[in-house]
């Protein structure tokens, strides 16, 4: 019987045995990929165009033994696999899984913190100015002023904290909980883990809160893949586990009527994309003259005069001892 003859059969047997990529339960995302799905909207379909392109030659194979399967199930004879038009038939009805949520799974929880907007200053500032930067983080916590419970911790934070930076919440999460968040959404933490990290020079320090609820708009601009920072706090700065931030509870509700979107961007995007530019020009060769990151220049060389420390002869980046 002429293959022809048996299309829709075909059609409705491939689509009930669609080829899939399976993963081996080592496979796991790089820390930039993971970062492209947590803070890009359209991170999801940017990894999977690239993951298809990477396999292009295995997923070739994936959907020839499909046709042959075709043939076998279907006892047509071996010669049907040189008929372009039924090879270009199963073709057009193929489509290979990338089996991305297990590829997903495979990455287990990761630690994920969500920027407040909130900078501050660091040492050198009068106690007034202290107790005002505590008092403003108590009202990002939805703490009262008056309410002292929590003082010590904070305030102990802020001191050792002592280069400043952007006060964030640090919590775990699995990939896929990002996904499909739905636009004017929210987060509501509990029982929160908070730091003061500075990404650009690599400190910080934090505290947990307990008994504390508030929400915040999910802003996805807002939120970060810790390991995808150069100088994270969680693991370049202090080496601590992947699970140290547990304790945080949160969940996206739904927030009808308000804006989830932020003007401008925080200091720890500005970082981040400095850092994408850096690493590009040290790739291409070159260095950023003020890029403090030593290893992002070449032939490094100590001056002994006054004042001494290390230079790039490149740029001329100075690094004072």
């Amino acid at each position: 019987m002429n293959w022809i003859d048996k299309k829709e059969e075909i059609r409705a047997w491939i689509e009930k045995n669609q080829p899939e990529v399976y993963w081996d339960y080592r496979d796991e995302l790089s820390d930039k990929d993971i970062a492209k799905i947590i803070e890009d909207e359209d991170g999801l379909s940017a990894l999977e165009d690239e993951i298809w392109e990477m396999n292009i030659d295995h997923i070739a194979d994936l959907e020839r033994q499909c046709i042959k399967n075709v043939a076998e199930e279907f006892d047509f004879d071996e010669d049907i696999l040189d008929d372009d038009e039924f090879v270009d038939f199963c073709n057009d009805n193929i489509s290979v899984d990338l089996n991305i949520s297990d590829l997903l799974d495979n990455c287990g929880k990761v630690v994920l913190f969500y920027d407040s907007g909130i900078e501050l200053q660091g040492y050198g500032q009068e106690r007034k100015e202290y107790i005002a930067d505590m008092d403003e983080i108590k009202k990002f916590l939805k703490i009262k002023i008056s309410d002292t419970t929590h003082d010590e911790k904070i305030m102990q934070m802020i001191l050792q904290a002592s280069y400043g930076g952007q006060l964030v919440v640090y919590f775990t999460a699995s990939i896929k909980e990002f996904l499909e968040v739905k636009e004017n959404s929210a987060i509501k933490f509990n029982n929160v883990n908070i730091a003061i990290i500075d990404t650009c020079n690599g400190s910080g320090d934090d505290c947990f809160i307990p008994g504390v609820e508030f929400t915040v708009p999910f802003d996805r601009s807002k939120i970060f893949y810790d390991k995808s920072i150069k100088y994270n706090y969680s693991f370049a700065v202090c080496g601590m586990s992947s699970d140290w931030c547990r304790s945080t509870q949160w969940a996206i509700i739904e927030q009808k009527g308000r804006s989830t979107k932020t003007e401008g961007k925080s200091p720890v995007q500005k970082q981040k994309e400095y850092d994408r530019s850096c690493d590009k020009v040290f790739k291409q060769g070159g260095c950023t003259f003020g890029d403090m990151d030593i290893t992002r220049h070449r032939d490094i060389f100590y001056r002994n005069d006054f004042p001494c420390g290390s230079k790039c002869p490149h740029c001329g980046t100075f690094w004072i001892d």
